[in-house]
């Protein structure tokens, strides 16, 4: 992960950071053949499992008192990029007992998962105002656009206020 920040003056920055997961595994998992609940045996082998994030976001952010108010506001966005590779196969009942390799399996059942890849855009902000430390009001909102729903997007917005009286 890379983390850039610039502050324009004491009341005005710009943050910018770019991470990226990336894993790569495989697993084989057996019940023998002669287990009491499964005598035939069973085999979960998945042979190939690749993964890529990659995640970038910036937050433009503003801290400032203005007369009696103290105002802060932050926008910004990330951009979340996942591909997933999985090759599998899965089976029950081996041919021959003791002999733990897929082509042994009675009927295997092999998936393969190629090159799937979802996409992520977000936008948000969050905006703060104080009046002499009595009234505060607070809202936010984020925009996310989803690959896997064909580009629709879903708006999360969000209003609060409060009133503190100095007695």
């Amino acid at each position: 992960m890379v983390t850039l920040r610039y502050a324009f003056t004491d009341w005005l920055s710009l943050q910018g950071r770019v991470g990226n997961d990336v894993y790569h595994d495989t697993y084989f998992s057996i019940t023998p053949s002669g287990t009491a609940y499964r005598l035939g045996g069973s085999m979960d082998a998945n042979q190939n499992n690749k993964g890529v994030e990659t995640n970038a976001d910036f937050l433009l952010s503003f801290n400032k008192k203005i007369s009696d108010f103290d105002v802060r506001v932050s926008v910004g966005g990330n951009l979340r990029k996942n591909s997933y590779e999985s090759t599998n196969v899965t089976g029950n009942t081996f041919n021959v007992a003791n002999l733990y390799t897929p082509q042994n399996l009675l009927a295997p059942n092999p998936t393969n998962y190629m090159n799937q890849r979802r996409e992520v855009q977000s936008f948000y902000y969050t905006a703060e105002f104080d009046y002499k430390n009595i009234l505060f009001v607070n809202t936010t909102g984020r925009q996310d656009k989803f690959s896997i729903l064909d580009g629709r997007s879903l708006f999360y917005p969000s209003v609060g206020a409060s009133l503190f009286s100095q007695i």
